[in-house]
């Protein structure tokens, strides 16, 4: 993946933006043991879990950039202030709208994007 900003990010997302660090992004995951300091997180609650549970992970791996639509993770993330924080209502259709915003932009410029 080309590096973006959260601030990109950002814009591509419905969300309520707490900019806390200047990290860059390099990698999306759903997946909390595949996290590191490049990687923005998605916590997906699905039928039988709910990701949000395993921000602590996320947040020990050095993941900077956490999209939450769980409050209480929003509050506690939030008056940690070490990370940005994304809070949307659905994580899933956060996804689903930074990958449109991604891939339309990558694909209509070319690699030599600058984002």
């Amino acid at each position: 993946m080309k590096k973006v900003s959260p601030k990109y990010v950002a814009s591509s997302m419905k969300c309520n933006f707490i900019d806390n660090t200047n990290k860059d992004i390099q990698d999306v995951s759903i997946d909390s043991r595949k996290v590191n300091e490049k990687s923005i997180f998605f916590p997906i609650i699905g039928e039988i879990n709910d990701a949000h549970k395993f921000i602590p992970d996320v947040l020990k791996s050095g993941c900077m950039n956490i999209v939450v639509s769980d409050t209480s993770w929003a509050k506690t993330l939030t008056d940690e202030g070490v990370s940005n924080i994304f809070i949307v209502p659905d994580t899933t259709k956060a996804l689903m709208e930074f990958a449109e915003k991604y891939f339309h932009k990558t694909m209509v410029y070319n690699s030599n994007l600058e984002l």
